[in-house]
């Protein structure tokens, strides 16, 4: 009977594991022991993989421009037509009704009495 590739990796594994770790401190130990400064001048090493230059484009590429979209959309959608445009349209029916509201009784009792003759004129002509 054939035994599974699994078992036989179950082993495999943790020994490489444990025989990277030994060799990788014992090769650290021997480089860096009674040093002062870095024993390997290596571009890739000093500039750290390239990380901060790629998580800076990454950055700038991705999140720098949903900001701007974002920033975008708040200004011109939800503050102009959104918002401005509720608070316009109120203040511009409060102007209106500013107007009409003159105090008056018998002004009043005009407007209402044109209300009553549009709602004839609609009702029997429409």
């Amino acid at each position: 009977m054939i035994q599974p590739i699994e078992k036989n990796i179950a082993f495999f594994v943790p020994v490489l594991a444990i025989s990277t770790l030994v060799l990788g401190s014992g090769l650290a130990i021997t480089l860096y022991r009674n040093r002062k400064s870095e024993p390997l001048d290596i571009e890739l090493f000093r500039r750290l993989f390239y990380v901060n230059e790629f998580y800076s484009w990454l950055i700038n590429s991705t999140q720098e421009r949903l900001a701007g979209i974002s920033a975008f959309f708040d200004r011109w959608i939800i503050d102009t037509a959104g918002v401005g445009g509720a608070s316009g349209g109120t203040w511009g029916a409060g102007a209106l009704l500013r107007l009409i509201q003159v105090g008056n009784l018998q002004g009043y009792l005009f407007l209402f009495g044109l209300g009553i003759v549009a709602l004839i004129y609609f009702a029997v002509f429409h």
